[in-house]
């Protein structure tokens, strides 16, 4: 929908999102999804959605930064298909440490190379 804060959508975002999607009925809109999840998780487009995800859970202005407990349900919810056993294991890792309380861009765009590099090395 190109929303640009969460949890809230202006009129324009929700119109233009559900054109976009040829949605007008609830049920073509429950019928949009699997194919918008399609869409999302193919390569050319995640490289876009990825970076986005994060962005979108900048709250407030200026903030760089989202904290653990978001970062670990957004990882699962964008990376968890493709990559869950590295997504388990650095949850894992941060449900459990104590020194770090957000996660920057930085780490966040890190962890995705991390990711598609080690899925390199698999095959």
């Amino acid at each position: 929908m190109g929303c640009e804060k969460q949890g809230y959508f202006t009129l324009d975002e929700w119109r233009s999102g559900l054109k976009a999607l040829r949605a007008d009925t609830i049920n073509k809109l429950k019928k949009a999804f699997p194919e918008l999840v399609q869409e999302v998780t193919r390569p050319s487009n995640f490289q876009d959605f990825y970076p986005y995800a994060f962005r979108y859970c900048l709250t407030e202005d200026k903030k760089k930064c989202i904290e653990i407990p978001v970062a670990c349900e957004l990882l699962n919810l964008v990376l968890g298909l493709q990559f869950r056993p590295q997504v388990d294991k650095l949850v894992n890792y941060l449900k459990h440490q104590s020194e770090y309380k957000v996660i920057n861009m930085d780490q966040w765009m890190g962890f995705l190379r991390f990711c598609n590099e080690e899925a390199k090395t698999c095959f």
